[in-house]
């Protein structure tokens, strides 16, 4: 019996009574010598960690339970289903030659996840990004066929999943050059490339600075100053997000810090978190400890997005929140009013400031549906007792709009673009004001701007055709209270 048992375990998951990753890995290694076309297609579980952190364990043993039922109802002659990790699954099919069909058949079988399941009389919904390669186009062994389906899934899943994406050249090329930023982020990471720019949050009654955003940029020493959308979509659900997201809230103490010490007065400087993992590791450790010990907490606030509130549940959410507000940090929630869930993580998460999208603010005055929204809105936060933030404020007429109808603070290009720690000084110091042109002006002009004063060894860098690199740019727009 026990040998049974143990023959039964080398082929099978205990859990679920599914194939394993060796079985599976063994049997289409097998297929593929055969020399004739293999289809396999990855699911990946968004959001299993959720349900484990709400429910419990039983209960993410129960969705798992359930998709590998569902899976095998799909599975004909031809064909083999595993589970190959703890909430990955592969079923793979020699029926296709075609890629096109293969797609429709993998559609199918997500079709077949959809419908909810009952856990304890609750309803819970399998959430599943899928991805689809075939052989020989997508690659000739196990190993190369598992990596095509694996960049397909994850860009099904960076589309929001619930999709099938299916393999191809531009896949590998994009994931190709993603390893090459994340090679260059970790040596820049390491070489303090990094860098933040602070765009001021003005208070809409008298126009004063009350605060700032902490927006991250990288010196790269080939391609100059880069914004997020040229690296950010390179580390998605990996670990350099978590290791810049910490190295950010640490300028950001940093900045606060060096403004208080020399007498200025900046008002919390916010920082966007849009990794749910960042809240569960480093808030509630190191990073946070760090923070506390030089009397930083009062001077930041954590900028949450609609990512973060989706992804966690409600209850685990709020403790950590509640511990972050117990230490003195403000926490804001970023966007609203473009996702579904807001007004329920309104009333149920300790958010102490509500940012509107810009979206919902351009053109505000001309938009009646718009106008409508945004009142309703800034009415409603006010009876709950929150700050209003309206992003991305162009115009007049929309900053004459959104002060009459009682929004607290807005930032955007009509006060200032986001500032080097330089001009942001001068800021504060009173040696520019909002709307000034230099305080307006583009990330690049004001960096050339600081770097007039530097010597010409500087300057030449400056000039450069590659661009200015972090090691050219010392302390005058990298940490400034001066």
């Amino acid at each position: 019996m026990a040998k049974k048992r143990l023959k039964f375990l080398a082929r099978h998951d205990p859990v679920t009574g599914a194939y394993n990753r060796y079985f599976v890995v063994d049997k289409l290694r097998r297929w593929l010598k055969r020399r004739k076309p293999l289809t396999v297609l990855l699911i990946d579980l968004d959001d299993l960690k959720l349900v484990n952190d709400s429910l419990g364990h039983a209960a993410g043993d129960a969705v798992i339970q359930e998709v590998v039922d569902r899976c095998r109802e799909q599975v004909r002659v031809n064909e083999i289903f595993g589970r190959v990790g703890g909430d990955e699954f592969v079923l793979a099919s020699r029926r296709f030659t075609d890629k096109a069909a293969a797609a429709v058949w993998a559609r199918e079988v997500m079709a077949a996840l959809v419908p909810p399941l009952v856990y304890r009389e609750r309803r819970l919904r399998v959430s599943a990004a899928a991805g689809l390669a075939q052989s020989p186009e997508d690659g000739d062994t196990v190993d190369d066929l598992l990596a095509a389906a694996d960049l397909a899934m994850y860009a099904s899943k960076s589309g929001g999943g619930r999709v099938v994406n299916v393999a191809e050249p531009a896949l590998r090329a994009r994931a190709a050059r993603h390893e090459v930023v994340r090679r260059d982020l970790r040596r820049g990471l390491d070489a303090a490339e990094i860098e933040l720019f602070y765009q001021p949050k003005v208070r809409l009654a008298d126009r004063a600075v009350v605060g700032f955003e902490a927006l991250v940029r990288w010196w790269h020493p080939g391609r100059g100053l880069l914004r997020p959308s040229a690296f950010l979509p390179a580390i998605q659900h990996h670990a350099l997000a978590l290791d810049l997201a910490t190295r950010v809230v640490e300028l950001a103490a940093e900045q606060a810090l060096a403004w208080r010490a020399a007498g200025l007065v900046s008002g919390p400087i916010g920082v966007n978190i849009d990794d749910p993992t960042f809240l569960d590791t480093e808030l509630d450790g190191p990073v946070l400890a760090a923070l506390l010990a030089e009397g930083a907490g009062e001077l930041l606030q954590i900028e949450l997005t609609e990512r973060i509130t989706l992804r966690q549940s409600s209850r685990q959410l709020g403790t950590v929140l509640q511990g972050l507000r117990r230490h003195g940090l403000q926490v804001a929630l970023d966007d609203f009013g473009t996702g579904f869930a807001s007004l329920t993580h309104l009333q149920q998460l300790p958010f102490d400031t509500l940012k509107i999208d810009r979206g919902f603010i351009a053109q505000i005055h001309t938009h009646r549906e718009r106008a409508a929204i945004v009142q309703a809105l800034v009415t409603l936060a006010g009876q709950l007792g929150k700050e209003v933030v309206a992003e991305g404020i162009e115009t007049w007429p929309e900053y004459a709009w959104l002060n009459a109808c009682g929004c607290d603070t807005g930032q955007g290009y009509l006060f200032a673009r986001p500032l080097c720690a330089t001009m942001a000084t001068r800021l504060l110091r009173g040696e520019r004001r909002l709307g000034d042109r230099d305080v307006c002006a583009p990330e690049e002009t004001q960096v050339a701007a600081a770097a007039r004063a530097l010597d010409g060894s500087h300057r030449r860098a400056l000039a450069g055709g590659e661009g200015p690199s972090r090691s050219a740019m010392p302390a005058v727009h990298r940490l400034s209270a001066s």
